[in-house]
């Protein structure tokens, strides 16, 4: 190689990893901003955030300690912030809206929503849901959204089961 093919590569090495760089820094940046959110919301209501995730524009925690869930999601033109109070639940699950697709020679499942729906203690109230998908206003293609749904129906699930259940 000569030394203009080199420097050439090396330029091109030395460009993406800037790039990279910069996008890792911008990403880091958003997180560190959401879980600010997140914190603001658990701390007006006396509690402190155990455990988060963040996917896209939501992230959701937990309080373990005073059993709240906390979520919130930026949409384009608006934003939702949830509370969730475990000791008011019997169960979370996890509810997936979808339907199906025919094609010439197949057809395809098409997710539209993606929900935790927490079903209250008294069956007189309604369910709380929180959204973690909606093809109306995310990405056409999911990103874990289902996966991420099960893993915190689990824990959520777990932590009522600890719960002192009211007589």
């Amino acid at each position: 190689m000569d030394l203009n093919t080199i420097i050439i590569l090396l330029s091109i090495i030395i460009f993406f990893f800037i790039l990279y760089v910069i996008n890792s820094g911008s990403k880091k940046k958003k997180e560190a901003q959401f879980k600010k959110m997140l914190d603001a919301l658990a701390e007006q209501n006396n509690c402190h955030i155990s455990d988060h995730v963040r996917w896209n524009k939501s992230i959701l925690g937990i309080d373990r300690v005073r059993n709240f869930v906390f979520f919130i999601r930026k949409a384009a033109d608006h934003e939702i912030s949830q509370q969730i109070n475990l000791s008011d639940f019997r169960l979370c699950r996890v509810n997936e809206s979808s339907r199906l697709v025919n094609m010439k020679e197949s057809s395809n499942k098409v997710v539209d929503r993606i929900e935790l729906v927490f079903s209250h203690i008294d069956k007189n109230k309604p369910d709380a849901i929180i959204e973690f998908y909606n093809t109306a206003y995310d990405n056409l293609f999911l990103a874990g959204e289902l996966q991420i749904a099960d893993h915190w129906s689990k824990i959520i699930n777990v932590k009522i089961a600890e719960l002192p259940k009211a007589k």
